[in-house]
């Protein structure tokens, strides 16, 4: 018997914000000597964080496939990228620098702006490919805090990856549809269809885990941008993620604007109450 898909595209930001949250409590309680980085608490807290990123990338993916009004989408998350890089900027003309200095939402725009030209293909794949290319820079070149991407290469690699693996696994269904002589349109709205497409983003997951893995491995100095052996512990995400079930559940024009400001608001939050505290 096959498990039913249980998770709806609110509860799965949900978990990444919590679990997102969790992480940065636990570099925050390093920062401010509370917790020694080398402690099992320290350890267990940022194993739990590391099922945030695939998990917000997943669903900006399945957003990128999924919206119908792609441009005001990347406006948005561009918006945001802009918005957190001036902040980045200011502090730094202050000489001031926070726990969590990289860009997570310069991140998450160029990865939707890959998915976005991996899904168009033709002449695009090769602007996702530049894009790709181009996140591999910080690895060797220090980049200013406001042009930093978070997890850099590792980032758009893995947006990439779950967005071929979009269009394979939906590729796939197509090919199921056919030979059951089932309309395409009939059998996107079943089950089995979105199952497809949750395994084809698993295995995206654990391929690019495995891939820097062995590069980090045999290039140490490519780690210091990614912390691999934290990072591995991804792909216990691959478990939320075959749940997914394809639909929105929650929204509102308030919840968007609330996920949208929650990633620097609560970054001050902490900050503030760990100066308080200290």
């Amino acid at each position: 018997m096959k498990k039913q898909l249980c998770l709806n595209q609110f509860w799965i930001r949900l978990i990444a914000t919590i679990t997102m949250v969790i992480d940065h409590i636990a570099l925050f309680m390093a920062m401010f000597g509370f917790i020694e980085t080398t402690s099992l608490a320290y350890v267990i807290l940022r194993i739990i964080g590391r099922l945030s990123f695939p998990l917000f990338a997943t669903m900006i993916v399945e957003g990128v496939y999924r919206t119908r009004h792609i441009s005001y989408y990347l406006f948005r998350l561009g918006g945001c990228a802009i918005g957190l890089g001036l902040v980045y900027l200011i502090l730094e003309s202050f000489e001031f620098h926070i726990a969590i200095p990289s860009n997570l939402f310069l991140t998450l725009f160029l990865g939707a702006v890959v998915a976005y030209f991996i899904k168009r293909k033709g002449i695009y794949t090769l602007f996702a490919i530049l894009l790709v290319g181009l996140s591999f820079v910080p690895h060797f070149v220090v980049v200013p805090n406001y042009l930093n991407p978070d997890y850099a290469s590792y980032g758009l690699v893995l947006f990439a990856l779950l967005s071929v693996a979009h269009l394979l696994a939906d590729k796939k269904s197509k090919d199921i549809a056919f030979e059951a002589l089932e309309p395409y349109s009939n059998y996107q709205e079943t089950p089995d269809y979105q199952r497809n497409i949750n395994i084809g983003y698993c295995v995206a997951l654990i391929i690019v885990n495995v891939l820097y893995y062995l590069v980090t491995t045999l290039i140490p100095s490519f780690n210091i941008r990614i912390a691999m052996t934290l990072q591995d512990y991804s792909m216990l995400a691959i478990f939320i993620i075959f749940m997914y079930n394809g639909k929105r559940g929650y929204d509102s024009d308030g919840y968007r604007i609330f996920n949208y400001l929650f990633y620097p608001v609560h970054i001050a939050i902490l900050f503030l109450i760990f100066m308080l505290i200290y």
